[in-house]
């Protein structure tokens, strides 16, 4: 390969992990309401591992993740930061689970 192909190369690499996290990021604030309401961020997730590989689709997610932590609203529910990561979600954890026995 010569340099400007692998120039090109990186370039579009890079054009379609950022794409795929803004599709996540854009997926994860479409809500779909049922019993237990759910978004479409796991779709776009799988979509982009499926269409870039794992190596670039891994990146997306890294990406997005990244944009969610410095405070971006790409969350569910338009929101960011790093507290997203420290709320207490609803479900049973395992220690939870060990105090009801």
């Amino acid at each position: 390969m010569t340099t400007q192909t692998t120039t090109r190369s990186k370039t579009y690499d890079m054009v379609y992990i950022a794409v795929f996290a803004v599709l996540i990021a854009i997926c994860s604030w479409i809500s779909i309401p049922m019993t237990v309401p759910f978004t479409l961020q796991t779709f776009a997730v799988f979509l982009a591992v499926g269409v870039l590989g794992g190596k670039r689709g891994s990146l997306a997610v890294l990406i997005y993740i990244l944009l969610g932590a410095v405070g971006i609203p790409v969350f569910a529910g338009f929101s960011g930061g790093i507290g997203q990561f420290c709320w207490v979600t609803p479900v049973v954890t395992l220690s939870d689970f060990y105090s009801l026995h």
